[in-house]
């Protein structure tokens, strides 16, 4: 299946989507501003879809200001009414500190243009560094997914599955390989014929407490449906804690491994801090903040004081959600 999105005079043109709310809109802006240049260097436009999950205005406005810097433009998708209280269930009822917009990717579907049928997702934690065309012009052949797989740091995520949900229901090996889903590319036009989303969170009701909500619904349905892709578009930070043989061994050689840590198509600060919280030490924070350079927020570090100000969102989140749980226990 082809991608639907028309070919300009300049080039192609790319559909990325994201979702965020206002704790992440600085990673929001670097991530869309490093989406856009990349497919600007090859002639082309990307239009970045945000699931908008509580961004504040003046952050679109930004936002959308150095997108079209970078070649690119920017549609908001509001999260409104039914949607958003299901969102605000899913996140209440799970006792994973994740907040409504984690769940927003499987929205994507019902909210992006019928007539797209493909869409490369992004965390708002990533930075792109290479040309993503390859993914984008990749033919699904009966794949509905493409995702890197999860690195082996991940406390047998396949197995816990497994043993946790009803097997004639959702048939899942300890065997499958689990994959991240940080970085997707989602064949919509299946999602829609087969209501994929609509099962996803049918499966996330059904188990409210999976570890990792989406992630953990993607694999129990899509996990031998979906194409595992070179690691190094979902660099995740846990990848530089190897050859430590304190931990597994490494699954990658020497030669891949080097190749995944020195020059990935993506960097993913997965894990805190991130870049815009004091004492990020991640390898490549620096890339971040080169992304950061060319939007509005030129010259921004994170001090005492706007940390401080960056937390009060989060806090109010948290808060609101504790609060959630409290009275639906009652």
């Amino acid at each position: 299946m082809g991608a639907s999105v028309s070919r300009g005079a300049g080039g192609p043109e790319v559909a990325v989507a994201l979702a965020s709310d206002s704790v992440m809109r600085l990673g929001l802006a670097a991530a869309a501003q490093s989406v856009c240049r990349r497919v600007q260097e090859r002639g082309g436009r990307a239009t970045v879809y945000v699931v908008d999950c509580g961004v504040p205005a003046r952050a679109r406005r930004r936002i959308a200001a150095s997108t079209a810097k970078a070649g690119g433009r920017v549609e908001w998708l509001p999260v409104q009414g039914a949607a958003a209280n299901l969102l605000r269930q899913l996140s209440t009822s799970s006792s994973r500190p994740y907040p409504p917009a984690a769940y927003a990717r499987l929205l994507l579907p019902a909210l992006l243009p019928p007539s797209l049928d493909r869409v490369v997702y992004l965390d708002a934690d990533m930075v792109v560094r290479h040309d993503i065309l390859p993914l984008w012009n990749e033919p699904f052949d009966g794949d509905v997914l493409f995702a890197v797989r999860d690195l082996p740091l991940d406390n047998g995520n396949a197995a816990r599955i497994a043993r946790t949900v009803d097997q004639e229901k959702y048939p899942y090996s300890a065997e499958n390989t689990y994959f991240q889903s940080g970085l997707l590319v989602i064949d919509l036009a299946t999602f829609r014929s087969e209501n994929i989303a609509e099962r996803a969170f049918a499966f996330l009701a059904e188990y409210p407490t999976m570890q990792f909500p989406d992630q953990d619904a993607l694999n129990a349905l899509l996990s031998t449906r979906t194409r595992l892709i070179d690691p190094r578009w979902n660099q995740m930070t846990a990848v530089f804690a190897y050859p430590d043989s304190s931990i597994e061994p490494s699954p990658f050689s020497p030669e891949d491994l080097a190749a995944l840590q020195r020059d990935p198509h993506i960097v993913h600060y997965s894990g805190r801090p991130k870049p815009w919280e004091r004492g990020c030490r991640h390898p490549l924070v620096s890339e971040w903040y080169d992304s950061l350079e060319d939007t509005s927020w030129r010259g921004w570090r994170p001090n005492l004081l706007n940390t401080t100000l960056s937390r009060i969102p989060r806090a109010v989140r948290v808060a609101r959600k504790k609060i959630a749980r409290l009275l639906s226990r009652s």
